[in-house]
């Protein structure tokens, strides 16, 4: 900003409040002397002397409004939360197209009275497990087509460690009952006494046990499917942290009631045992599909 001087009537510059500054400081301003700069409503003596305030920028604009979900550049999500693109809604589990989607497939018949037929078969009915574990990773994806037959030693060999895999996690249920039989004979007390013993101390362990590793045995199950390797049945703090809010106790609990319901055959008279093996394959495919909704939220 520009500073005009007067002088005995005589008025001098403008000069820049650096050179007043300069002449201020020679002393070639003296008490006479008179100075005004754009702003002031009059002339004041130099004995007064003070700057012009800084040039001031114009203010900026007033931003608009921010839409209500904005978030600034930069900031992080909180714990749950993501920016971007929407989240995909999960899909509510859906029991009944569990139950139906086998006979989607169009060529369900030949898949099920193969698989029926090798449910009656010792050591090959594996596979019907292996079948299970090809149900889910295929419902993971989006695939409800039922598993196919022709690669017969890939489910096989699944079904088989997914045998062992339960055996394994049953072993203290069965050393639980080795245990009884080796303590009355042992203890010389008649069976009846040794039964009542254990259906007093035991009974209570033998139970809660059962009841969690078959809690855990289809989550057990779906985390082969998805990750591979014998030890994923057994990484039971990854399957648990799993677990936790993906519908899997929905999923258990529709499992079995979809077992029980396929086992309803047996009420047709004659005919129902003849079914029985085709519904108790159907009710693998049931749970393997349930099972696959869960993995499709768990592991995707």
């Amino acid at each position: 900003m520009n500073v005009h001087v007067r002088k005995q009537g005589e008025q001098y510059g403008p000069y820049t409040p650096e050179q007043m500054a300069s002449m201020l400081q020679a002393g070639q301003l003296t008490a006479d002397c008179e100075y005004w700069y754009e702003g002031m409503s009059e002339w004041a003596p130099i004995a007064q002397w003070a700057p012009p305030p800084a040039t001031r920028l114009p203010p900026p604009p007033v931003a608009p409004p921010a839409p209500p979900d904005w978030k600034p550049a930069g900031s992080l999500p909180s714990s749950g939360e993501t920016y971007g693109a929407p989240r995909p809604q999960r899909q509510p589990l859906e029991f009944g197209r569990a139950m139906t989607s086998a006979f989607s497939d169009p060529a369900w018949f030949g898949s099920v009275l193969l698989g029926g037929l090798i449910v009656f078969v010792t050591i090959l009915n594996f596979a019907v497990f292996g079948a299970l574990i090809d149900r889910i990773r295929r419902v993971s994806r989006g695939d409800e087509r039922l598993p196919t037959w022709n690669d017969f030693g890939r489910l096989f060999v699944d079904g088989l460690l997914a045998q062992v895999a339960w055996w394994i996690i049953a072993a203290p249920v069965m050393l639980l009952l080795l245990f009884a039989v080796v303590a009355q004979q042992g203890s010389g007390l008649s069976s009846e006494d040794a039964g009542g013993l254990m259906c007093c101390l035991g009974a209570p362990l033998y139970l809660v046990y059962t009841f969690g590793a078959l809690l855990y045995l289809w989550a057990a199950y779906a985390n082969y499917a998805m990750v591979g390797g014998f030890g994923a049945f057994f990484d039971v703090g990854g399957i648990l942290r799993r677990i936790r809010g993906n519908g899997y106790f929905a999923a258990w609990f529709f499992a079995y009631l979809g077992t029980a319901l396929w086992g309803a055959v047996l009420l047709i008279p004659f005919l129902g045992w003849i079914a029985l093996p085709f519904a108790y394959y159907l009710s693998f495919m049931t749970i393997g599909h349930l099972m696959g909704q869960y993995a499709r939220r768990a592991y995707t």
